[in-house]
């Protein structure tokens, strides 16, 4: 595939449908759409397929399309039918592939947190690292790795998994079943549980109370970081990682979040004499990330494989 041969990029959410082009130097133009009303399952597959091919047919007429990627939080079984998609539960039952394949163009299905790290890596603070840890902190908390430049996904395309990664022994239970995960102890919806302990509002007015001196609004905050700090520190001494790329609102939360994050790993990390080793670094793919990356998969897809492309005439 060379430079500027295009692929198509999917965003497939619960409002809105997300739809761009891109090369491999990355996106250059893209829409947003709402789906439409009173639509029957099929017909919401189809008004994807047909809003790809009509999309392509306006800006890039004329042009080949060597692939496309779609970001899309779904399970499929091995015969290919939807057993789970929350953000399209009446797809349930359907053939994914099977169908987005009407668009004529090789697939690659991806989930939204990885497509994600995938963003971060072609475009943003992991670009140029072979080897990376990505972490979105939000509401909730996960994560992509990166090895030997391919995302990795696992033996059953389930990695990532990094909120459920255990800090506190006996700690509090989580949604998962276990206790003590990270995802109930420094998450965005465990510090808006910190803040209703403390009779406030919500998350927000908990940061406003901890940088007006609010002891126990500071000691949430911190706390959350620390433990952030103990999960990233574990990977990376799992996987001797250089690279962690932190994103998501949690950053939001200002320094004393990210200094007792980035304070926590530095301590807890093996070899902390080695120069070489870095401080967790700030994403910087605020926009549309899922749609980017799903684009960079799509990219490699192409690369892999022999492709024809296909004209939208």
């Amino acid at each position: 595939m060379t430079d500027d041969m295009l692929v198509l990029g999917l965003d497939i959410d619960e409002h809105e449908v997300q739809v761009g082009l891109g090369t491999r130097d990355g996106p250059h133009v893209h829409r947003t759409v709402a789906w439409p009303d009173r639509r029957e399952p099929l017909g919401e597959m189809r008004f994807v397929v047909d809003l790809a091919r009509e999309f392509a047919r306006k800006h890039v007429p004329g042009r080949r399309i060597y692939a496309a990627g779609i970001a899309l939080d779904v399970v499929v079984n091995y015969s290919d039918r939807i057993v789970s998609c929350p953000s399209r539960p009446r797809w349930r039952g359907l053939p994914l592939q099977a169908y987005m394949r009407k668009m004529g163009l090789p697939i690659v299905i991806e989930s939204h947190v990885n497509a994600a790290v995938m963003a971060e890596y072609m475009l943003g603070a992991a670009r140029g690292h072979e080897n990376a840890l990505v972490v979105l902190a939000g509401t909730d908390i996960s994560a992509g790795l990166i090895l030997d430049g391919r995302l990795f996904r696992g033996d059953h395309r389930r990695a990532g998994e990094f909120g459920h990664i255990v800090v506190q022994a006996d700690g509090p239970p989580c949604s998962c079943g276990m206790r003590g995960c990270l995802q109930v102890l420094a998450s965005g919806r465990a510090l808006e549980r910190s803040a209703s302990a403390l009779g406030l509002a919500d998350l927000p007015a908990l940061v406003a109370a901890a940088t007006n001196g609010n002891q126990q609004a500071q000691e949430a905050i911190v706390a959350s970081g620390r433990y952030m700090g103990l999960a990233i520190a574990s990977v990376v001494n799992l996987l001797d990682l250089r690279h962690q790329v932190i994103g998501g609102s949690l950053l939001k939360l200002g320094q004393p979040w990210w200094s007792a994050m980035s304070e926590t790993v530095q301590a807890n990390r093996l070899h902390r004499d080695d120069c070489s080793a870095i401080m967790p670094i700030e994403a910087i793919v605020p926009q549309r990330p899922s749609l980017f990356g799903v684009q960079a998969l799509a990219v490699q897809l192409a690369d892999s494989i022999s492709s024809a492309g296909v004209i939208y005439d």
